[in-house]
């Protein structure tokens, strides 16, 4: 066996054919890869240029809609709130006429306990040394008695027609206010949407889709309320006697102690006064008005009153009223209205007699009013749907950039927009608003601290964006596909 010697690589003839012509098939694959890379490199800055500019000009005009959405919705709590204020200030004036009438009506009873009095005095005159003081007395009390039922009478014949004017002024302003909210809303989107993103080219509140879903809304949530009939009176009758009901609750419920009852004891309760006021409703002309009346009595009793008492007599009486058609009422009996004054029956009897005809002035009733249409609990009100549309052409891309480099021309192949781009050559955003009713509990807790939901009744209404509906969502979809709304 002989040895072989090993052969250098580096002397071989064959490794050095093989080295020169793999170096040589080498030669030009970095100058391929460098190209690639610079390409690649170039087609991502010129993608994330362009991302970027269409990203802000997308969040730009979101935020367009959502502040052109969130303004409508304040708008709108304005104008909710305005309502709640003016059908509170209605009550509040009902109610000061009920003040009127309750202090004509006790001015009245004073005045003839006065002189019920003075005829006591009268007999009393006669006797020595003390009855000429105790007539002196009675006559003084007669006096002013007078004088305060004629000052009241006076302040109730001057004031009670302010109140009515006050109360018409109240009704008609909401619908002026209300109406010219409607009207401008729509001024009040387009300005905010173009001051907050001027490429704004327009929004579909122009058009019949929002604008009908808006007054839709505003529609089905609002109702203006007038005056019922007892007959007829068309499909909104129901509804309309049944929120003047409502009205006729919360004007009672804000009624004072003294409109309720006054019922007073003096002398270990042998003279008692009862009286109160009373708000209802009467039909006339087959029409529902609400009226005012109040009646007062008093009457002195000495017991025992087991089978009849010893001394049962009328002391004082009074009633007075503001009709809204004709100066007579009938004081009918019954012991549950006026804050039982008809439980001293013979002194009633004297008030219905004497004061049936004291009509202080006419009123018309309760007025036209707004509230929401619908029963049950709610918490939101009309929403409002902003959708807005910007043209591609304000968007600088790296194409409409490189044109103003000069000697410089983007190449096909670097334009990253050939096959893509913005849909339709528009962008569109949507943004939805709505007012909801939320009653601050740490400032106006109620008194029952019950959780109080949406009414127009107190003015707790304020705006917030809400997420949109996959209705609406596909309305924005319908519009990027060329379909006009």
């Amino acid at each position: 066996m002989s040895f072989v010697p090993p052969i250098d690589p580096e002397q071989s003839e064959v490794f050095k054919m093989y080295r020169f012509n793999s170096r040589k098939q080498q030669g030009g694959y970095a100058t391929v890869l460098g190209v690639i890379l610079m390409t690649t490199m170039a087609l991502s800055i010129f993608s994330l240029y362009d991302v970027g500019q269409v990203t802000t000009h997308k969040m730009r005009g979101q935020n367009a809609s959502d502040a052109a959405a969130y303004s409508v919705a304040t708008f709108v709590s304005r104008d909710l709130n305005f309502i709640a204020t003016t059908n509170r200030a209605m009550v509040a004036n009902q109610v000061a006429i009920g003040q009127m009438v309750g202090l004509s009506s006790y001015g009245h009873m004073i005045e003839r306990t006065a002189s019920n009095i003075d005829i006591i005095g009268d007999i009393a005159q006669f006797i020595p040394y003390v009855g000429p003081v105790i007539k002196r007395i009675t006559a003084l009390l007669e006096d002013a008695a007078e004088a305060m039922e004629s000052a009241f009478d006076k302040a109730a014949k001057a004031i009670i027609p302010m109140n009515e004017l006050i109360l018409g002024f109240l009704s008609v302003s909401q619908t002026m206010f209300h109406n010219g909210m409607l009207i401008s809303s729509q001024q009040v989107h387009n300005k905010v949407a173009k001051d907050n993103d001027p490429d704004i080219e327009s929004s579909v509140v122009v058009g019949a889709y929002t604008v009908a879903n808006f007054i839709s809304e505003h529609n089905k949530t609002l109702e203006r309320n007038t005056a019922p009939s007892v007959r007829g009176g068309g499909r909104k009758n129901p509804l309309h006697l049944k929120r003047y009901g409502e009205f006729e609750q919360v004007v009672k419920g804000s009624q004072d102690k003294f409109l309720n009852t006054r019922y007073t004891r003096y002398i270990a309760g042998t003279v008692r006064g009862l009286g109160g006021n009373d708000f209802r409703r009467r039909a006339i002309r087959n029409k529902y008005v609400w009226e005012w009346t109040a009646m007062d009595t008093m009457r002195v009793r000495v017991g025992p009153c087991w089978f009849g008492c010893l001394l049962s007599a009328p002391l004082g009486w009074g009633a007075g009223h503001a009709l809204n058609s004709g100066s007579y009422y009938n004081y009918r009996r019954d012991t549950r209205r006026w804050g039982g004054a008809w439980r001293n029956s013979s002194a009633a009897w004297w008030a219905r007699r004497t004061d049936s005809r004291n009509n202080l002035r006419r009123t018309r009733s309760i007025r036209p009013f707004y509230d929401l249409e619908e029963d049950g609990l709610r918490e939101t009100g009309p929403a409002m749907v902003s959708i807005l549309k910007k043209p591609v052409e304000p968007v600088r891309t790296w194409k409409e950039a490189s044109k103003d480099i000069p000697s410089y021309n983007l190449q096909e192949r670097y334009d990253v927009a050939k096959d893509g781009g913005i849909a339709k050559d528009q962008m569109l955003s949507i943004s939805k608003a709505e007012p909801y009713f939320s009653r601050p509990r740490d400032l106006w807790r109620r008194r029952d601290n019950n959780l109080e939901y949406g009414n127009l009744y107190n003015p707790f209404w304020q705006p917030r964006l809400v997420e949109t509906s996959s209705t609406e969502r596909v309305a924005v979809m319908a519009a990027a596909a060329g379909i006009n709304l």
